[in-house]
């Protein structure tokens, strides 16, 4: 991958520089990576397999309720009167319900309004 990304890199400035040369015009560099991804995807787009859906059973036991709800986790609001820029943190739920001390995060739910652990806390609470 340390060889691959640069070579690639490289691969895709040399192609726009050969199209500029023959066109004999400018193009930008974002909007020429942005038509050669567009090139591939339709390009190969039908060949990509449909994904499998789980069975009935299985389906069933999946916690949907974090995408129904609009649960998703957002950065707990500094109140006004506050005067530095550090941000606001208080102590997860998840944590504290498990003895662990001392642990503060900077993120809550945005339905719940209860502080969690954006990594893994934040999936236990909503799927329990």
């Amino acid at each position: 991958m340390k060889m691959f990304k640069p070579l690639l890199n490289v691969s895709i400035l040399n192609a726009r520089i050969l199209l500029e040369s023959s066109q004999n015009s400018r193009v930008d560099h974002l909007s020429f990576r942005l038509q050669l991804v567009d090139a591939i995807l339709s390009r190969h787009f039908s060949q990509v397999p449909v994904p499998r859906l789980p069975p009935a059973d299985r389906a069933a036991n999946l916690p949907r309720v974090v995408v129904e709800h609009n649960h998703w986790p957002v950065y707990i609001p500094n109140p006004p009167d506050r005067q530095n820029n550090r941000q606001t943190r208080a102590r997860c739920v998840v944590c504290s319900s498990h003895g662990i001390r001392g642990r503060s995060t900077p993120f809550m739910c945005e339905s719940c309004n209860v502080p969690l652990c954006a990594v893994n806390c934040f999936k236990a609470y909503h799927a329990s």
